[in-house]
Parts: structure tokens; C-alpha cells; sequence
């Protein structure tokens, strides 16, 4: 687990934008990168827009999306939306042409639309999955003490009800751990830090019930986890 804590609103955007361009640089080929939803990540998309505008010949970079809210695709609690906008600066771009973006189709049923993301999927691991951790431990929409945190399948309905938006399609545990990187976005949750690097410190094996309790300490026995807080 790389830590980097970060003082500056400004550099936590430029150095996780930067982290996200070094690894779509790092590669000749397709790129697969998973984007979480939520409020800490939009500025940093934007960012990461703007830097890879001036890419004249990107490899064929593939978005997708880490979780959704079972909203319409124009709701304002939409993850497409805030994704679809962040990235608007590429429209007029010749990058544009080489960059992909999938999403949940929340105009299906739910089990149809899962059933329409998971032919979306590529083939190979992600390259790069980009995930938050909220106050209760949850990461992409998997929740505390669900079923879904022992599915064996790639994909996940999931609900909650400490949010307004009660049900979620996400990528769940067996795709988020085989991809090669992830990044944690953590901004002002000082707490949250301080019980990964806890965690991670201690010698015992994190049990099963540890992560039903806070589902994000699955993510610390991943080889290649950074984390980037302010």
C-alpha cells in the first residue's frame, strides 16, 4: 500500500490526474481504466480531460464505470452524467476518437442491465480502477454486512439505505481485486487513513467479518493499492 498525503486542494487534483495519465502513457495498447462516482473524483476527471486532449495519439482508452445509482442517465445523482460532463472538454479533441466510454444502462430492468454492462466488460483485468471509501467503509456500492461482499459474480445490485438512492449497480470483489492497479481518492476522511494504514500494519489476517463490518479493507491485500489523501 503506497500513501500519499497531500496538503493542497489543487495538488490532490494535478497529482491523481497525473497518476491516471502515467499509467494510460505506460501503455501501447488498449486501456481499460474503471471510474468511481461521487463528488471527490469529478475534479480530477476534468483534469485528466484536459491532459489527455493534448494526447494527439493516445491508445484506445476504455472507460467504465465502477458503480451507478439505478437513476436515469440525465438524474443529477447520475455517476454517467458527472462523467459524461467531466470529460466534455474532449469533445473537441482529436484524442476523442480514441477514447470509449461504457455505462450501466439504468433505462433496463436491473437485471438486464447488468446483464448489458457484463458483455461490456473487457476481457482482460482492469489496468486501473479508481475507487472512494465512505464514512461506513463502503467501497464502489458494495455496503456493509450484504450479500453482495460474498458474491463470486463480476457484477452486483446492491442496496442501502443510508442514502437517498437505495439501489446501485457495481463491479463487485472478485473484478475490483484481479485488477493490476488501484487508486483510492480520500479527501478530509483523516479517519479513514488512519484505519487502512492500521490495518495494514498489523500482522493478523483481516477476517471475513472485518469486511463485512467495513467492506474497504478487502481492498489492502491488493499488491498495487495507492491511496491519495488530503
Amino acid at each position: 500500500m503506497k500513501l500519499q498525503s497531500i496538503t493542497r486542494p489543487h495538488d490532490f487534483t494535478n497529482v491523481a490526474s497525473d497518476f491516471i495519465l502515467k499509467i494510460i502513457r505506460a501503455k501501447k495498447s488498449r486501456i481499460n481504466i474503471a471510474l468511481s462516482g461521487g463528488n471527490t473524483p469529478r475534479e480530477i476527471y476534468e483534469s485528466l480531460a484536459k491532459k489527455l486532449s493534448y494526447m494527439l495519439h493516445p491508445a484506445q482508452l476504455h472507460f467504465y464505470q465502477v458503480d451507478e445509482r439505478y437513476v436515469p442517465a440525465n438524474d443529477e445523482d447520475s455517476n454517467q452524467k458527472m462523467i459524461t460532463k467531466a470529460f466534455e472538454v474532449l469533445k473537441n479533441s482529436p484524442a476523442i476518437s480514441h477514447i470509449h466510454f461504457h455505462f450501466f444502462d439504468t433505462s433496463l430492468p436491473i437485471k438486464k442491465s447488468l446483464t448489458h454492462y457484463a458483455k461490456e466488460l473487457p476481457k482482460t483485468a482492469f489496468d486501473l480502477m479508481i475507487l472512494g471509501i465512505g464514512p461506513d467503509g463502503h467501497t464502489a456500492s458494495l455496503f456493509p454486512n450484504t450479500a453482495a461482499l460474498k458474491t463470486k459474480a463480476k457484477l452486483a445490485h446492491t442496496t442501502t439505505k443510508e442514502f437517498a438512492i437505495k439501489d446501485r449497480l457495481t463491479l463487485s470483489f472478485p473484478l475490483i481485486l484481479k485488477s493490476k492497479n488501484l487508486l483510492v481518492l480520500l479527501k478530509n476522511k483523516p479517519e479513514i487513513v488512519d484505519k487502512l494504514e492500521s490495518s495494514k500494519k498489523s500482522h493478523a489476517k483481516i477476517s471475513p467479518k472485518e469486511i463485512q463490518n467495513f467492506p474497504a479493507l478487502a481492498l489492502i491485500k491488493h499488491k498495487n493499492l495507492s491511496i491519495i489523501s488530503n
